[in-house]
């Protein structure tokens, strides 16, 4: 029997069955178990209950920090999180919002590139900042997929011309349209990239085919319709900045421009403090490559790896898992020699230009607001390795990736105790029954509404549609606060 020939098959079964066997424990735990990082519950949550209508606005009243954000911030991914609670009437259901951005993404890589549904994940769950919150209810990871699959239809342009259809164009759109309606930080990206494929589809628009077939040969209904639909999306894509545009002049709301100049705020630009005075690209470099990150954090990585005192060296590092990175970059070195023949230098153009971009833009040391760069730097070796190879090559190339890829893996699971997919039992009941008591014990008045100071990021529990007896016997409201002198006039909740 030639074992060689049957190995290829013998591992990708057993990975097809981890794979398997780790998106249902994925899943179970993401609608089971509640996220309590800080982002989740402070407004990611609040957010999506007051866009759905499932937390009233007059009960539970936002700090004016808060509304500043929930009034300037896109409002897509809240939407589908409300209607993921609304349908299910589970509040951890707006955990899934994470898979409902990987998924798509592997499957649009595997559409265009061939690439195994099974080679992705286990490649983008040996990534900490991938594996966390594909549980969280925190919208990075589903931002940055979607924002990854537009950059892999570009590569796809830039690899392939003579495939790049209307069809993929479209997706591109649709891909930038649902981008900037999830995620402010990601619109600079965002924008350049489509000012960058505007640029190379009007430069090279001779190496298109099937784009001039659609133009040259399809009635003038289709090229109408397509014309239309692509500037549909655009409009969807820009409609929120618009807004903010019309009604606050400023399209970044609330994030204000003094001077032409974006002010950031401070600890996305200036932590850890050893660093603060540092050039960001130091500061990017060593958060990708997690020098110090583990300063006193345990589990070795957390969702925003910020659950440290503010002057440790560790604070928002990391999150990329350094050892994987360096092996992707290796690994893009040994198949851009491999490609070159066929693609020129294009791959690491491509990963260079979208470092460049990455690197310069605020809170970029902070990994979970980059995901894309790493998903793309995964993705692109995993395509150039299906593609670039032939017969028993392409095979044992494919092995010694995806395997060092798992192991990664494994490396992640274990070093955090396989804390991120099973279940730890924290759940809403449970917290609420403890705001329960404390609200008990404050003697609420009929129609009363309470200052909530220093409650957050549980101050949500608080709320009458968590305390139902509470409600039907005080009627009473919250009022979400940070500083007690904010109260004007109302009672501290003691």
């Amino acid at each position: 029997m030639n074992w060689r020939a049957y190995l290829p098959r013998l591992c990708h079964g057993i990975l097809s069955l981890f794979v398997l066997f780790l998106l249902a424990a994925l899943v179970r735990k993401a609608w089971m178990d509640l996220d309590v990082a800080w982002d989740s519950l402070g407004y990611h949550l609040p957010f999506a209950g007051l866009r759905a209508g499932i937390i009233s606005p007059q009960e539970y009243r936002l700090s004016r920090f808060m509304t500043e954000r929930y009034n300037g911030f896109p409002i897509l991914a809240d939407l589908i999180q409300g209607m993921l609670w609304r349908v299910t009437s589970r509040i951890q259901a707006p955990n899934l919002i994470g898979l409902l951005g990987l998924l798509p993404l592997v499957v649009i890589v595997k559409k265009l590139f061939r690439v195994p549904l099974t080679y992705s994940l286990i490649a983008l769950w040996s990534i900490p900042v991938v594996l966390i919150q594909s549980t969280s209810s925190y919208l990075d990871l589903f931002s940055s997929s979607w924002f990854a699959a537009m950059l892999m239809l570009i590569w796809s342009a830039l690899a392939a011309p003579n495939k790049f259809s209307i069809a993929r164009l479209l997706g591109l759109f649709a891909c930038f349209a649902v981008v900037l309606n999830s995620k402010m930080q990601l619109e600079p990206q965002a924008l350049a990239a489509l000012g960058i494929v505007a640029v190379l589809l009007w430069i090279g628009r001779s190496r298109y085919p099937q784009l001039r077939s659609f133009l040259d040969h399809s009635s003038t209904r289709r090229k109408a319709g397509a014309a239309i639909l692509l500037v549909l999306l655009f409009a969807i894509a820009i409609a929120n900045p618009v807004k903010n545009s019309i009604k606050y002049h400023n399209p970044i709301y609330p994030l204000p421009i003094v001077g032409a100049k974006v002010i950031v705020p401070g600890e996305l630009a200036a932590k850890p403090d050893y660093l603060a005075h540092s050039s960001q690209i130091l500061r990017w470099l060593l958060s990708t490559l997690e020098y110090r990150s583990f300063d006193g954090r345990r589990p070795l990585w957390t969702n925003g790896q910020g659950d440290l005192p503010t002057n440790s060296p560790a604070i928002f590092m990391g999150g990329d898992f350094g050892a994987a990175v360096l092996f992707n970059i290796l690994w893009l070195g040994f198949l851009q020699s491999k490609a070159k023949d066929r693609l020129g230098w294009t791959p690491c153009w491509f990963m260079g230009v979208l470092t460049l971009i990455t690197v310069f833009l605020p809170g970029s040391p902070q990994s979970r607001y980059t995901i894309y760069w790493i998903l793309c730097l995964v993705l692109l070796n995993l395509a150039l390795v299906v593609n670039s190879f032939s017969g028993e090559h392409g095979k044992d190339a494919r092995i010694l990736y995806v395997g060092g890829m798992a192991c990664f893996l494994l490396f992640v699971l274990c070093a955090t105790g396989f804390v991120y997919i099973h279940r730890t039992g924290m759940t809403a009941e449970r917290i609420a029954r403890d705001a329960e008591k404390r609200l008990a014990a404050a003697n609420l008045r009929e129609g009363e509404t309470v200052c909530m100071v220093n409650t957050n990021p549980f101050a949500l529990f608080y709320a009458p549609m968590f305390q139902p007896e509470l409600r039907a016997k005080f009627h009473y409201k919250i009022q979400e606060r940070y500083d007690p002198a904010d109260c004007e006039g109302l009672r501290p909740l003691p």
